[in-house]
């Protein structure tokens, strides 16, 4: 008998034998590496992430995370990473809101884990900002005069905001604005250069020349790329000399014995008046006149009175009515002469 088939043939007979032999009397030496990976498995948590599509790349964001189990629990406690470093753990709620810079254009990798009676979660999401465009920071200009309409030789009283949008509204300061008048064909009648505040705030004073054309102009304000506007009006005109105030009743009803009055008389601008005189006339519906008095008052300016019923003449109250609505009107005339 060839010595070496016999060798060949056991050899091969015990290597079939501990094929077989060994996973059924050592498993673990087969199986426990994965045994323990299947026993570290760990279930899946629900990430909600929110943050900014775009931001600017120097600048932190915030980043808000909820954080649930399977069955939508919260995960309270879990750890919440970036890469290699500990960001911070959920609350009460699987909140977690932390600062954070993610750069310019990158992907990061956000994980949290948690470790709960025994049973392990775990969940891996990327996230992405893309930087800002310079489109996304601006200037914002704001223009406020005191009043719409101005005289020739009147003087425009002009307030100027200037604010920086960068993520946040913030106060343009000690900065020179400029202010031009401009009429509506774009042609310069004057201006001037306004330095903000470390508000952002500034104030200047425009006179107008005494030859000033009538017109529509605007105020026209200019910082770096931004432009605002306001409009004004030019105008020759006279204001009121004097400002009278009553408090005449709209209706004069039948059951009114008197027709109580009081009438005040002052200049537009202010001061005292010296003396005046003022004459009242109640007028019906038809526009006759029924009754007429001149009243005069030294220093005050001030007319009080009551008119009974039969000094109003013979006519009854019903052909008085609407005469308050008359004496509205005329109650702009009632001064005809002044000292």
């Amino acid at each position: 008998m060839d010595m070496s088939f016999c060798f060949n043939h056991h050899f091969l007979l015990w290597l079939i034998f501990f094929s077989f032999s060994v996973p059924l009397l050592f498993p673990s030496l087969l199986y426990g590496q994965d045994k323990e990976k299947s026993e570290e498995k760990s279930e899946p948590l629900v990430l909600i992430i929110n943050y900014p599509y775009q931001i600017w790349a120097s600048d932190s964001t915030k980043i808000h995370l909820v954080l649930l189990k399977p069955d939508f629990i919260p995960a309270r406690g879990a750890e919440v990473k970036i890469g290699d470093k500990v960001i911070g753990k959920a609350d009460d709620n699987g909140v977690c809101i932390f600062d954070y810079k993610p750069g310019s254009d990158g992907t990061h990798t956000i994980a949290a884990t948690l470790t709960d009676g025994g049973r392990k979660f775990s969940v891996v999401k990327s996230f992405r900002c893309n930087s800002r465009t310079v489109s996304f920071e601006t200037e914002h200009l704001y223009v406020y005069t005191d009043r719409g309409v101005y005289n020739p030789g009147q003087r425009i009283l002009a307030r100027i905001l200037a604010w920086h949008l960068k993520g946040e509204y913030s106060p343009v300061p000690n900065t020179k604005v400029q202010l031009l008048l401009k009429d509506r064909s774009k042609k310069v009648y004057s201006g001037c250069y306004v330095t903000t505040n470390e508000f952002g705030v500034g104030a200047a004073e425009l006179l107008l020349p005494e030859n000033m054309k009538e017109g529509d102009y605007r105020l026209v304000v200019l910082y770096q790329k931004a432009i605002e506007t306001t409009s004004i009006r030019i105008e020759r005109f006279v204001p009121p000399l004097l400002k009278i105030e009553h408090n005449l009743k709209r209706y004069l009803t039948e059951t009114q014995e008197s027709l109580p009055l009081e009438v005040k008389i002052s200049y537009f601008s202010g001061g005292k008046i010296k003396s005046s005189v003022l004459v009242l006339s109640v007028i019906d519906s038809r526009g006759k006149e029924i009754f007429a008095r001149k009243f005069s008052e030294k220093e005050t300016g001030v007319y009080s009175f009551s008119l009974k019923k039969r000094r109003l003449g013979l006519l009854p109250l019903k052909a008085c009515q609407g005469a308050g609505v008359q004496n509205q009107t005329v109650g702009y005339r009632f001064l005809r002469t002044q000292r």
